[in-house]
């Protein structure tokens, strides 16, 4: 199964507005609550755990993560009779990373190498330059303990 690790640090720091916003952005799941790990070092991370991740959708996470800071301030969620709409939220995200001037440009298909050692989720955010807080693999190491 995949897991997308995210430093709770790095994740806390984010608007509220712009954390929401990652947390709808794939359309075939909603991230939910996550489960939380400790490294030895100390360090906490948000670990979400789902079967349905697709490559493409995992290369708009990582894109976001990339541009996260060029989000615009104070952005919120589109309304749609009092409710959060999440299609029109997903529709202009998507929209938004795809604007050839963003910094880090989104790679929608990119090559993985299935002989790397490196697991297809990781490449993926890589190619896309998320940052070494967002992270993609099969499982929490063996020596994290669950907070």
């Amino acid at each position: 199964m995949s897991q997308l690790g995210i430093r709770q640090t790095d994740w806390l720091a984010q608007e509220t507005e712009h954390r929401r916003i990652v947390k709808r952005l794939l359309q075939s799941l909603i991230l939910g609550d996550p489960a939380r790990y400790k490294q030895p070092n100390g360090t906490i991370w948000f670990i979400f755990d789902d079967p349905r991740f697709k490559p493409v959708e995992v290369a708009y996470m990582g894109a976001l993560f990339a541009n996260m800071n060029d989000l615009p301030a104070n952005y919120t969620v589109p309304q749609t009779e009092g409710q959060d709409d999440w299609t029109k939220a997903r529709q202009q995200a998507k929209a938004w990373l795809e604007n050839p001037a963003r910094t880090v440009q989104l790679v929608k298909n990119p090559t993985i190498d299935p002989d790397s050692g490196v697991h297809w989720m990781q490449q993926v955010l890589d190619a896309n330059g998320a940052p070494l807080w967002v992270r993609g693999g099969d499982a929490v190491p063996s020596n994290w303990s669950v907070v």
